[in-house]
């Protein structure tokens, strides 16, 4: 049934449908390697986009990346997998 209200969400709708819809079709396992393969791109991704812009000035800041609230970040500037311990380590 479709609905009258506008689609009002971070990921489009059709991503969405098609996440439902291969939940509902595929086992687990090939849903979790659908996930890290996605979350491998993301990753990717955002780190070519920080490389770019940093690249244009000598100005680092710590910055840390993860998805979510996942147990390991990334190191922006060394691509280091880094847990939270091991990051309030290097502000002692």
């Amino acid at each position: 049934m479709k609905s009258d209200l506008k689609w009002n969400h971070l990921i489009p709708e059709k991503i969405y449908r098609q996440f439902q819809k291969l939940e509902q079709e595929k086992p687990a396992n090939e849903i979790i390697k659908y996930q890290q393969k996605n979350e491998i791109i993301l990753y990717e991704w955002f780190q070519n986009c920080w490389d770019s812009v940093t690249s244009n000035n000598r100005a680092r800041i710590d910055s840390y990346f993860s998805i979510h609230d996942t147990y390991f970040k990334t190191d922006l500037n060394t691509r280091e997998k880094l847990n939270g311990a091991q990051i309030e380590k290097r502000y002692e």
